[in-house]
C-alpha cells in the first residue's frame, strides 16, 4: 500500500490530493452513516438491492436448470458473470441464452 503522506521523493511533504476535499461522516464513510441519508434514498437503496438480488437469483436458477446446449458459452462463465452487479444477469438474459 502506498503511503501518500510520507512520500520520500519530496521529503515527505506530499499530502495526498485525493482525500483532502472529501467530506467524511461521523463513522468515516464518504457518504456518512446511513441514518443521515434522506428516507427516499434509504428506500431506493433497499429496492435496488432487492432488484439486484432478484436478478442474480433468477439468472443463477436459469443457468442451473437450463441444459448446456441451450446456453451460449460455458455455464461456469455465465455463473461468474452473473455476479457482476446488474450488468451480469442482464447480459446473461440478453446474450447467454439461445433462442
Amino acid at each position: 500500500m502506498y503511503d501518500y503522506q510520507h512520500d520520500s521523493r519530496d521529503g515527505g511533504s506530499n499530502i495526498s490530493p485525493f482525500y483532502n476535499d472529501i467530506p467524511l461522516g461521523r463513522l468515516g464513510g464518504a457518504c456518512g452513516p446511513s441514518h443521515e441519508r434522506p428516507r427516499w434514498q434509504q428506500v431506493g437503496l433497499v429496492l435496488l438491492g432487492v432488484l439486484q438480488l432478484g436478478l442474480l437469483a433468477a439468472a443463477l436458477v436459469d443457468i442451473r436448470r437450463r441444459p448446456a446446449e441451450q446456453i451460449n458459452g460455458n455455464k461456469w462463465l455465465w455463473t461468474g458473470v452473473s455476479f457482476i452487479n446488474f450488468v451480469g444477469p442482464i447480459a446473461y438474459f440478453l446474450f447467454g441464452r439461445k433462442r
